[in-house]
């Protein structure tokens, strides 16, 4: 199981608020990752988010994968920070 997630301001004069998208099981996009980029979500020519080998820019659609919104301020983004998890089942 994979989830994409947002945390800002949804609108001008709100709060900020998370938004969690998790997968939807509508097609099996959820990572991708080659010499030139790595990103998550996927259909339509689109990713959820997009780095570049650079790890400076960075790109973020609407997909299908994660039903989600573009999860930065902008489609075209420089990335500040990146921070990776993973989450293991402890024998």
């Amino acid at each position: 199981e994979a989830f994409v997630f947002s945390f800002g301001k949804v609108k001008d004069d709100a709060s900020p608020q998370v938004q969690f998208f998790p997968w939807s099981s509508v097609n099996e996009c959820c990572m991708y990752a080659d010499q030139q980029m790595f990103g998550m979500g996927g259909g339509e020519g689109r990713h959820a988010f997009l780095i570049q080998s650079d790890l400076l820019q960075g790109h973020s659609s609407p997909t299908p994968t994660f039903r989600n919104t573009i999860l930065a301020a902008n489609e075209e983004f420089v990335v500040r920070d990146i921070e990776v998890w993973s989450l293991e089942e402890v024998q």
